[in-house]
């Protein structure tokens, strides 16, 4: 599979791509607080942003602190290979 990855991590991607600019982890935490009632904690997002990040669909953009996160992939490119592996199955 191209993109596997935890539900977990793509909220967080959903984040990332909604947000369609540079988020750092408070903002993301509050997003996922509010919007998608989920309390993780900041180690937590961590763990999820470095995944992503081995997987090449997040990269870091260390602005001073703290460190705001940015997609590499478009969201539609991942509908797409995901839509492409199922056409395989």
């Amino acid at each position: 599979m191209i993109f596997q990855t935890r539900s977990s991590e793509m909220l967080l991607m959903k984040c990332i791509w909604d947000a369609e600019e540079e988020i750092s982890i408070p903002h993301l935490m509050e997003i996922l607080r509010e919007q998608y009632r989920k309390d993780y904690k900041r180690i937590t997002i961590v763990i999820f942003i470095a995944r992503l990040q081995e997987k090449g669909y997040v990269k870091t953009c260390r602005k001073g602190s703290p460190s705001s996160f940015l997609s590499t992939k478009e969201e539609s490119e991942r509908i797409r290979r995901i839509l492409d592996e199922l056409d395989d199955e």
